[in-house]
């Protein structure tokens, strides 16, 4: 998954920590909110999200979407990071943070599914 986001950033955007952070926090997030739901899947759970429902009958579609979406918004964090707004410069991070949070927001919501 690293590869993927790594095709979509140039090098000079390669030496910035603060960047990888997010990302790599996105993505783990990510992988534990998908894992968490396939494991809820299996406990007789169903997706309740009406657009990522017909993305999660197997895990490689599951997967795809959700790398799809980390890159754009690890995209959008870009573009506020090189924005002519001071202010979009400064809170480039709030979105990703906010994303990652809903996935541990959600896979903590899947592992505490019992049926």
């Amino acid at each position: 998954m690293k590869l993927v986001l790594f095709l979509f950033c140039s090098l000079t955007f390669a030496q910035d920590a603060k960047y990888w952070a997010t990302a790599t926090a996105l993505q783990v997030s990510s992988i534990y909110d998908t894992e968490t739901s396939f494991g809820a899947f299996s406990r007789g759970a169903y997706e309740a999200n009406p657009i990522m429902k017909p993305f999660y009958t197997n895990r490689v579609s599951a997967y795809s979407v959700t790398a799809g979406v980390n890159v754009g918004v690890m995209f959008a964090a870009h573009k506020l990071r090189h924005s002519a707004n001071p202010t979009a410069r400064k809170l480039w991070w709030v979105i990703p943070i906010a994303a990652t949070s809903l996935h541990i927001f959600a896979g903590v919501h899947n592992q505490r599914i019992r049926r």
